[in-house]
């Protein structure tokens, strides 16, 4: 039996089918989410509801920490009064001992328990309460609290003749009430089992179907496969359109899958923009499940209206089969996630069929997110430096850092690898102010031991960074202790800052020039909207995209982009700085074309800070 089935039994489900399957999936919910999903869920419930902290069990006795209306209005308190105190001032003196002790001994051994006591209102008035209580783990099987719901008893416990005389009235009053409570109780089910945005089922009724259908399976049921899919570029979307747009296309998406699976199937949205299709057959199901597929990725192919954007959107699919070391819903689910994984990394918007590699790469992804967790504290990142030089004499002008990760077995982790990973994982904020701090506290010293030598830095800036409140603070604290003048120092963004609170990135991007702080918009030529950013917002320094460089003498189109380029940055007196230069021949056109400095292989790699002082008052 399922630890929470007793609330629902103390509700008044009064067994009815469908409510141990609530249960479940309430259950089912991890962290603090399952606290939260409790409160929400059980809101509407006509029997009161508690929930508290797991300790103390002793004086002075667990905090409250949620009640429901229910509870509120049996007591007599407000929930403002409850919370943070002990359920104890509810026990007037001269309560049943013997109950006490079965309820306590339940807490101590962290078991469920079900007591009659009789309690006390805010106004004195004496009442009795059937109480049902649960603990509630976290994922690594710690009480962490407990959740009580409690229905009046008094009346059981007054004179039979009075129960005998109660009126017709009071009896309809109660068929009405059981009646209320039935209909609340089943839109608690559908809450709890359907996703409130689209009306797909959500991970919970999922979850529980796919346990149902492995169970069947292992006793010679009908085999299943299960379909995990992942839109491609919906952050873009989200960003860049706005929620709402995001909202929209997850729920014409949701319509457009809906239309093509069989009515056998389940369907579901698991995550933000993730869904999944669990797919029974009793013959073939993994060939049932491509043809599936098939039919959603086409599904998907015509263009979304969303208000008066028009957008397109794909999906990466993972297919995995049911086989007999799936013991738990969760491992099906695991690999069909990293079939997906597969599928978007080789050609978004297609899908793969999950075999044991994909299980390696998915252990060796989770190992390495897990080493980058640590890479900070272990000190293995550094900084490399590149120069930038005049394309006339060379001489050097300023040079950018590069972050890099030497792992102590991979060796040089690529940035490519893990500075996604770092965004994905919260990360990047830190890896990127110490990255700050170590350009800026290297410029410095380099001006130290050179007096003679303006040299700038250049430190690359993600839009998430930019978007953290703290960012405008941190960068002028990291000036202030490196002492490193603010005219040195250059922050290079992307135009991915703009696509989310453009607003928000103008005003931080305002305010770190003001400081003399310089800005260049990087990859420049790349974006669909570079010269819209440029317009709105102001920069000192544009990095043409190595790709035009690298075009340059093979394409003449990709010439005439980079001429005009040139003459409107300078136009705007605005810096043209052009990466990626390998040969003598880019460096003479571009040399010609005006550009106001140059970076690549040519005149000088990446190298460590000794190995670009020695270099200091040459050329490159």
């Amino acid at each position: 039996m399922d630890a929470f089935e007793p609330i629902m039994a103390a509700a008044g489900s009064g067994g009815t089918p469908d409510a141990p399957r609530l249960i479940r999936a309430l259950s089912q919910a991890r962290g603090g989410n399952r606290i939260r999903m409790l409160e929400s869920v059980l809101a509407n419930v006509g029997d009161a509801v508690l929930i508290t902290d797991a300790e103390p069990i002793n004086q002075p006795g667990p905090r409250i920490l949620h009640c429901n209306a229910a509870f509120t209005a049996m007591t007599g308190y407000t929930e403002a009064e409850l919370r943070g105190r002990s359920p104890r001032i509810l026990q007037p003196p001269g309560a049943d001992r013997a109950q006490l002790d079965l309820l306590r001994l339940a807490l101590e051994r962290r078991e469920a328990a079900e007591v009659e006591l009789l309690n006390v209102r805010k106004d004195g008035t004496r009442y009795w309460v059937k109480m049902s209580i649960v603990p509630v783990h976290d994922d690594f099987g710690t009480c962490t609290h407990w959740v009580s719901v409690q229905h009046d008893a008094t009346a059981r416990h007054q004179p039979e003749a009075a129960e005998a005389q109660a009126s017709g009235t009071e009896s309809r009053l109660l068929q009405a009430e059981v009646a209320e409570r039935r209909r609340s109780e089943a839109r608690l089910l559908h809450a709890a089992y359907h996703d409130s945005l689209t009306r797909l089922r959500n991970r919970a009724s999922l979850m529980d179907h796919l346990r149902d259908v492995l169970e069947r399976g292992r006793a010679g049921g009908p085999r299943c496969a299960l379909l995990f899919l992942d839109l491609d570029g919906f952050k873009l979307v989200n960003d860049g359109l706005g929620h709402r747009a995001g909202d929209l296309l997850l729920m014409e998406v949701a319509a457009r899958l809906q239309a093509g699976v069989r009515r056998s199937d389940i369907l579901a949205r698991v995550g933000g923009d993730e869904f999944a299709l669990l797919v029974v057959d009793p013959d073939d199901p993994l060939q049932a499940a491509v043809q599936a597929a098939e039919r959603i990725l086409a599904a998907l192919q015509p263009a979304f209206v969303l208000d008066r954007h028009v957008a397109f959107a794909s999906c990466s699919i993972g297919i995995a089969q049911a086989a007999a070391s799936h013991r738990e819903p969760e491992a099906l689910l695991r690999d069909a996630d990293a079939a997906m994984y597969a599928a978007k990394t080789r050609a978004p918007g297609s899908y793969a069929v999950f075999d044991a590699a994909m299980r390696r790469a998915a252990v060796s992804s989770l190992a390495l997110q897990t080493d980058l967790r640590h890479a900070l504290a272990r000190q293995e990142f550094h900084l490399d430096y590149q120069p930038v030089s005049d394309p006339g004499t060379r001489r050097l002008l300023r040079v950018e850092a590069l972050l890099r990760w030497r792992h102590p077995t991979r060796g040089l982790v690529p940035p490519a690898t893990f500075l996604p990973l770092a965004e994905e994982i919260g990360l990047i904020r830190d890896i990127g102010r110490w990255a700050l701090h170590a350009a800026c506290a290297q410029a410095a010293a380099w001006s130290s031991t050179h007096p003679g030598l303006d040299l700038h830095m250049s430190v690359n800036v993600s839009g998430v960074e930019l978007r953290d409140p703290d960012f405008f603070a941190g960068l002028c604290a990291v000036l202030d202790a490196t002492g490193l003048p603010a005219r040195r120092l250059q922050l290079d963004i992307t135009e991915g800052v703009f696509l989310q609170r453009p607003d928000l990135a103008g005003a931080v991007l305002s305010a770190v020039r003001a400081t003399g702080v310089q800005v260049a918009l990087d990859n420049f030529g790349t974006g669909y909207s570079s010269l819209g950013h440029l317009d709105r917002f102001e920069v000192d320094a544009i990095k043409l995209d190595r790709s035009l460089v690298a075009r340059m003498g093979e394409q003449r189109r990709a010439m005439a982009i980079l001429d005009g380029i040139v003459r409107l940055g300078l136009a705007m007196n605005v810096d043209v700085v052009a990466e990626g230069v390998e040969t003598e021949d880019q460096l003479h056109t571009l040399r010609v074309l005006g550009c106001t400095a140059v970076q690549g292989y040519l005149l000088g790699q990446p190298m460590p800070p000794a190995e670009l002082a020695s270099r200091f008052g040459g050329t490159f």
